[in-house]
């Protein structure tokens, strides 16, 4: 005696393509299902007989029309970094799981240098020891500073010293070819301080 089939049991979540579709083939036969939205879905092929013998057939698949995003970049753009870091620096962000980053330094520039990498399971990525002085636009050449013209430059930002900056450009692209990009940049900042303390005190043996 045959029992009565227990109902399957659903994943979640999933998505039922209504109304369920038939045909009636003896060799090949084709059938078309509109999925309506991003996500996935559990797809089941019944094939009965004339006699009612029936075999199933089941895929998962999962339907992504949207490019790859990119976000919670660090160090965060427009950030001051030290000239004695920035020959290594971590970039650290977020995209989804399993996608090719690829990062350019000074994109626009003649000479450039271009780093690539790969999202991990929960979409981090991150690009180690990054140099940011190798290829500048402009090179970094010494310039002479008064103390009131660098704290006028560190109150207002460094943005009017273009020599300085470092472009950045970042692109996420999946499997299928599709991506995104985002901008960035940094400012490159010399590693001596204007807050000093100053000891003036007489020196008896150099007085005349």
């Amino acid at each position: 005696k045959k029992g009565t089939p227990k109902p399957e049991e659903k994943t979640s979540p999933e998505k039922i393509l209504t109304p369920s579709q038939e045909v009636n083939a003896d060799k090949e036969f084709s059938i078309e299902a509109r999925l309506s939205e991003d996500g996935d879905y559990n797809i089941r092929l019944e094939f009965i007989d004339s006699a009612g013998n029936m075999a199933v057939f089941r895929k998962n698949i999962k339907l992504d029309t949207k490019p790859p995003q990119l976000s919670d970049i660090t160090p965060r753009n427009g950030i001051n970094i030290f000239e004695s870091a920035a020959n290594s620096v971590k970039i650290r962000g977020m995209t989804e799981p399993n996608i090719t980053v690829n990062l350019y330094i000074n994109k626009s520039a003649v000479e450039k240098e271009t780093y690539t990498t790969r999202s991990g399971s929960d979409g981090s990525f991150v690009f180690d020891k990054v140099n940011l002085i190798r290829y500048f636009n402009i090179g970094l050449n010494p310039a002479q500073r008064s103390l009131t013209d660098f704290q006028a430059e560190t109150t207002r930002g460094s943005d009017s010293n273009e020599r300085r900056r470092v472009n950045l450009h970042m692109e996420a692209v999946d499997k299928f070819g599709r991506g995104t990009s985002k901008e960035i940049h940094y400012e490159i900042v010399t590693c001596w301080s204007a807050n000093l303390t100053w000891d003036a005190r007489a020196l008896t043996e150099w007085q005349s």
